[in-house]
């Protein structure tokens, strides 16, 4: 196994934090914004907490690839969570998502720390250059999506 360098990523957006983790937590809703994802489906009931699990799809390179990921920190108070990666070549991987205020609007941060087993341990460059993209683009639709100019 290897342990990418964590990575954090960041989008200010026009509108309250309380608006935008109530869209955020709308996980049924991620493949409106999350680059490549093209399903994301609830493996425990649908309300979101700890232990809540859902399936994730995402589309890849050479096709589509499926992995369960994990709620193990939930806060709406102060409007964050964590998951985990739980199943694949990326298990144990975490982000750390949250929303904080910023000015009249909000800043949503995402920290990732990636983990590769398998073959995926062969393509460190890939797997973070991958994430990247994914991010970037993701946090863009996102701002874009939420301020209505999408």
């Amino acid at each position: 196994m290897i342990v990418l360098d964590p990575m954090t990523f960041d989008v200010r957006i026009g509108r309250p934090p309380t608006d935008v983790f109530a869209f955020l937590v709308l996980w049924e809703r991620q493949w409106e914004w999350q680059e490549g994802v093209v399903e994301t489906r609830f493996l425990t009931p649908a309300r979101l907490g700890v232990g809540t699990t859902a399936r994730k799809v995402r589309r890849m390179k050479g096709g589509e690839e499926s992995f369960d990921i994990t709620i193990v920190a939930f806060d709406p108070a102060a409007w964050s969570w964590e998951e985990e990666i739980v199943s694949g070549g990326l298990r144990g991987s975490r982000e750390k998502w949250r929303v904080e205020p910023d000015g009249a609007g909000s800043r949503v941060v995402a920290e990732i720390e990636m983990r590769a087993s398998g073959f995926l341990s062969l393509a460190k460059d890939a797997i973070r250059e991958s994430v990247e993209h994914a991010m970037l683009v993701g946090l863009e639709k996102l701002k874009r999506k939420l301020e209505g100019t999408a």
